[in-house]
């Protein structure tokens, strides 16, 4: 538990909790290379698409996170 909070401190992990009302039922948490470090449901919350909202909610900020880090090289031919 204490290398998680470390590295959550640090910023290396992105994540992102589902809530019912005010409970926490869900976890999820990407490196910053969007590998996914834990995926956290609480029991009484299990088979309901939490996990797969939480992931799929990852995948597209990935997504986007990759789109908006690509750089584009042109390069022009030599005289």
């Amino acid at each position: 538990m204490y290398v998680i909070i470390d590295r959550v401190k640090r910023r290396d992990l992105i994540r992102k909790g589902y809530f019912a009302g005010v409970a926490l039922t869900g976890v999820i948490a990407v490196r910053v290379n969007c590998h996914i470090s834990l995926l956290f449901i609480h029991k009484a919350y299990h088979q309901r698409g939490i996990a797969r909202s939480l992931f799929e909610s990852m995948v597209d900020d990935c997504r986007r996170a990759n789109e908006a880090n690509r750089k584009a090289f042109t390069s022009s031919p030599l005289p």
